[in-house]
């Protein structure tokens, strides 16, 4: 899945970073001899014996980029290895902080993302102030903005249409040595432990050739919900643009008792165009807006999610408005958390391009 977005708005996410290898066991202030992998996508041939190995990216050179990392350091260290294990039936969000490797300020707009099996997200941010290394629980509103992340296993920017002309200046700036949280979050349905661990590969791009800085779009709704046991809600949410700008991406993140998520632009002309909606906790689904992306019809059916192709232009008042039908069928109370099977959320993400220096955010009750 993908996430071409950036976030500063609330205690939800954060995330946990690591510069070295593949979890070589290097401490991160000497790692190992980088791999040259300019494309960002190699393998790092792991061998754990935990599933997941696969999914694994060697680091770019770091001419060319760096890798934030969560996870062990060291395979071989069984008390290392101990706090990113989640044995069956457990659940945990939690955060690491270190600061970027970077010594000056960059640029980028390639990414690629992996995460083993049972991650439910992974969000990499900047923190607004220097905090203790390490991972523990996350530290609430610290946040500055989102760096990236994604709600699958898999996220790669461009996708498989590749840049699209009018996106070639847009980029995220990462300033030197920022200080970084990496939040993610796992749960076990299986039988066995599994390690918890995710990476990020950032491919830098030439400070020249940027135009426009990107901010976030995140609109949260139903922070206030209690869905009882047996009943249907649709929380809905809508904000007004603050001024003109064009969209670039959009993606929801909720949990398994959200059937639907809908999201639509509402002009000055009242005309409501449906411009994202999927159907499925586990691939949500992002949608890229732009001339070269094709993006599919949204399908309850297959459950496949999709909107609108091309670009998608807000006028300043123009309403984003989206919502969430939310199926208790469970037991328990749904209350806006954390949790996959006994909360929810209803979060609209994405990422903006405009004149406008702030991130376009709101959240609703």
């Amino acid at each position: 899945m993908s996430r071409f977005s950036i976030f500063s708005a609330a205690p939800l996410l954060a995330m946990a970073l690591f510069a070295a290898g593949c979890g070589s066991g290097s401490d991160p202030a000497t790692p190992d001899p980088p791999i040259k992998d300019p494309t960002g996508t190699g393998p790092c041939n792991l061998n754990t014996g935990y599933e997941g190995d696969d999914m694994c990216l060697a680091p770019p050179d770091p001419s060319v980029g760096m890798q934030l990392r969560y996870g062990p350091k060291n395979y071989d260290d069984a008390a290392e290895v101990e706090q990113f294990l989640l044995q069956p039936g457990e659940e945990t969000t939690d955060c690491f902080y270190m600061n970027t490797p970077n010594q000056q300020n960059v640029f980028f707009s390639e990414f690629h993302i992996r995460m083993r099996s049972g991650s439910h997200h992974l969000i990499v941010s900047q923190a607004k102030s220097d905090v203790a290394d390490g991972v523990r629980n996350c530290e609430g509103g610290g946040l500055l903005r989102l760096i990236g992340g994604t709600q699958t296993s898999m996220r790669d920017y461009p996708d498989e249409f590749g840049y699209a002309p009018e996106d070639e200046g847009l980029a995220v700036e990462i300033p030197a040595n920022t200080q970084a949280s990496l939040n993610a979050h796992f749960v076990n349905v299986t039988e066995k432990p599994i390690l918890r661990e995710a990476w990020m590969n950032i491919i830098y791009k030439d400070p020249a050739t940027v135009t426009t800085i990107m901010e976030p779009v995140a609109h949260a709704a139903g922070l206030g919900m209690d869905v009882q046991p047996g009943t249907t809600e649709i929380l809905h949410g809508s904000s007004a643009a603050p001024a003109d700008m064009r969209v670039v991406n959009l993606f929801g993140h909720y949990h398994a008792h959200t059937v639907r998520f809908s999201t639509w632009k509402v002009d000055a002309a009242n005309q409501r165009t449906l411009v994202y909606e999927s159907f499925d906790y586990n691939e949500p689904g992002d949608l890229n807006y732009n001339t070269v992306t094709k993006n599919p019809a949204p399908d309850p059916a297959t459950k496949t999610a999709g909107g609108v192709s091309g670009i998608l232009e807000f006028k300043q008042g123009d309403l984003i408005e989206w919502e969430c039908e939310i199926v208790n069928d469970g037991p328990v109370p749904l209350q806006f958390g954390n949790q996959v099977y006994t909360a929810e959320m209803c979060i609209l993400f994405g990422a903006q391009a405009s004149n406008y220096p702030n991130p376009w955010v709101s959240f609703a009750q």
